[in-house]
């Protein structure tokens, strides 16, 4: 061992000379950053109906039905309107049964998300909502652990952002074709 490897183990430990001599490039685990402070304390928020027994109209009637593709789908926010807080380390749980009772399909699904405002970006990170070419309209489908669907249900879907970035977020979950075909059946908080 180099006299420089030496001095480079001494200061490093037993780390630095696992990485020279198993020739696996771990430095990065050195530099890699992590999480200070209260950022990235796990978060769980729920938006839309625990239950479909609802009346029209009610508080918890979050977000909206559209129709993209030939196919019906949920969205928490319009092209328009403010996107959904999505801290770091937080979890989603996305109550869907009181718009129709399709089962939510994550794999027909997606996650779009900007930067949060504390971060320098907008409520509404749309292109088409702001001036041309600002700063903060920008936006990219989540990739990863930006933002896995993690779990889902009958008439329900988890979305985890799994990284130490506060985002803002737009979920657009798509919808299994009812048995036998046909069209949605409407719940009471379609619109």
């Amino acid at each position: 061992m180099s006299r420089a490897l030496r001095r480079l183990s001494s200061r490093l430990g037993v780390l630095a000379c696992a990485c020279v001599v198993s020739a696996v490039p771990c430095a990065s685990v050195i530099a890699t950053a992590s999480c200070t402070g209260q950022e990235c304390n796990p978060s769980i928020t729920s938006y839309g109906c625990p239950s479909a027994d609802v009346e029209p109209g009610a508080a918890c009637c979050f977000g909206s039905m559209v129709l993209l593709n030939g196919a019906w789908s949920w969205q928490s926010s319009p092209d328009d309107a403010s996107w959904v807080d999505f801290p770091a380390m937080g979890t989603v749980n996305l109550y869907l049964g009181a718009f129709t009772d399709a089962r939510p399909d994550p794999a027909g699904s997606c996650t779009l998300i900007a930067p949060a405002p504390s971060q320098g970006g907008l409520e509404n990170p749309d292109p088409y909502a702001n001036p041309p070419n600002d700063a903060g309209s920008e936006f990219t489908c989540a990739s990863g652990s930006e933002g896995q669907f993690t779990a889902s249900g009958a008439d329900w879907v988890q979305v985890q952002n799994a990284t130490c970035s506060p985002w803002v977020a737009r979920f657009v979950i798509g919808f299994d074709a009812p048995d036998g075909g046909g069209p949605l059946k409407h719940g009471p908080c379609w619109k």
